[in-house]
């Protein structure tokens, strides 16, 4: 019998279970995932998510790409980060695209800005769900790059690859 099919094979949300409050785990998994990984890293504070590293203030942009494969087709991602502000926060904005590889060449998929700052002085958690027009075939790679482009911090606290 074939193994069911995971809504989302791959979901991670600060906060959400023991497992994945495990720095750990977490930085573990991501780096592995990972076919290039820039200036990022993760920030156990009360809320853990990753954060662009310190060594980045001399303008190099933290940048992260993820490479996910599954047996199932592949039709949205949704990023969940913190929205904060402050003078830290001031501009603070991640490009994420989303791009497919079928071994042959890679497409792309989405592209879309997140704004890590708002007028409230709150710091919550947000999320982005990217419906892909052309979902991704089971057994094609997916990539996620993730890479700050305003500001100088953003956080990024969850991701789900979903069906």
């Amino acid at each position: 019998a074939s193994a069911a099919t995971v809504k989302c094979p791959f979901s991670w949300v600060s906060g959400l279970s023991l497992q994945q409050n495990n720095v750990t785990w977490i930085k573990e998994y991501f780096e592995k995932q990972s076919s290039t990984w820039e200036g990022w890293e993760l920030s156990d504070d009360e809320k853990i998510g990753f954060v662009p590293s310190t060594q980045n203030a001399d303008g190099k942009k933290a940048r992260m790409i993820l490479d996910f494969t599954y047996s199932q087709k592949i039709q949205s991602i949704t990023i969940f980060f913190m929205k904060s502000y402050g003078e830290q926060w001031e501009n603070s904005e991640l490009s994420i695209r989303i791009l497919s590889d079928d071994g042959q060449k890679q497409r792309p998929l989405e592209e879309r800005n997140i704004l890590g700052t708002h007028s409230k002085k709150t710091s919550e958690m947000y999320t982005e769900e990217i419906i892909l027009a052309n979902p991704v075939d089971a057994g094609e790679k997916i990539q996620l790059e993730a890479t700050l482009v305003g500001g100088k911090t953003f956080k990024i606290m969850g991701l789900a690859v979903c069906s």
